[in-house]
């Protein structure tokens, strides 16, 4: 019978693993393994079990936190993604909410945003914020669109329409028409990420998802994989910043269109 819990947490320099027992909990750290994260997860947890004369196969769930997608943030490391937004939108990255952290300090730089202004890409097309369209969204415009991605070096795309917290249909139109275009590219579509007002929290937002879904598709995908590999077939969990859990294969539908 399935007895075990096993907790994660991957860092860029250590890896730490719990994992309960019958009359508590036992530990482990050990070296991280990057850029292959998912090789010193699964030796970690081969390692710990075998030390309680268990197995991977006594395993129900496994619990696991990761740092990548925020390293991969500060690091400058993720996808080259591009995002496509409503005209009149493409530097709202750039103006953001206005704020400063101190008001009167002439030498504070806005954080650089994470796609250059030479990857905003505008389609024209409007929704009101009843959710009324005042521009369709015209095949001739989605034409273009594609056009010029095919001229850029695109991993990622984020989208981002006005007003899509209203009515999303805009946007799921132009997300299955670039998927079907680009079926190697991930794609996140803001109203699957983040379908609430203020403009530039939802394009931040969406924009953050694309440029590091690249990189935990593949290495949630690895660890999967390698866990089944191992004989552990429980449920794999991936923590969230709120302090709540999901499936993996909900964070990886979440995380991109396909």
């Amino acid at each position: 019978m399935q007895k075990h819990v096993v907790g994660v947490d991957v860092g860029g320099t250590f890896t730490d693993i719990v994992c309960t027992t019958s009359n508590g909990f036992r530990v482990l750290k050990i070296p991280s393994t990057p850029p292959n994260f998912h090789v010193g997860v699964v030796e970690g947890i081969e390692r710990l079990v075998t030390g309680m004369n268990s197995s991977a196969t006594d395993i129900a769930e496994v619990v696991h936190a990761t740092t990548a997608a925020t390293n991969a943030i500060l690091e400058r490391q993720g996808a080259t993604t591009v995002l496509v937004t409503t005209r009149g939108f493409r530097d709202v990255l750039e103006i953001g909410r206005l704020r400063v952290p101190v008001l009167y300090d002439p030498m504070w730089d806005k954080p650089t945003p994470l796609v250059p202004r030479r990857h905003r890409l505008e389609i024209d097309e409007r929704i009101d914020s009843s959710g009324v369209v005042i521009r369709p969204l015209l095949d001739d415009d989605i034409d273009s669109l594609v056009e010029r991605l095919r001229s850029l070096p695109v991993e990622a795309i984020a989208i981002c329409l006005i007003n899509s917290y209203v009515n999303p249909d805009h946007e799921r139109v132009l997300a299955v028409r670039l998927a079907r275009e680009f079926p190697e590219t991930h794609i996140s579509a803001s109203e699957a990420v983040l379908p609430s007002i203020k403009e530039f929290e939802r394009s931040s937002t969406t924009v953050v998802n694309a440029y590091v879904a690249p990189i935990m598709d593949s290495y949630l995908k690895s660890l999967q994989s390698s866990l089944i590999g191992a004989g552990c077939n429980g449920s794999l969990f991936v923590m969230q910043s709120n302090g709540g859990m999901l499936p993996v294969g909900e964070v990886i539908r979440l995380s991109l269109i396909h």
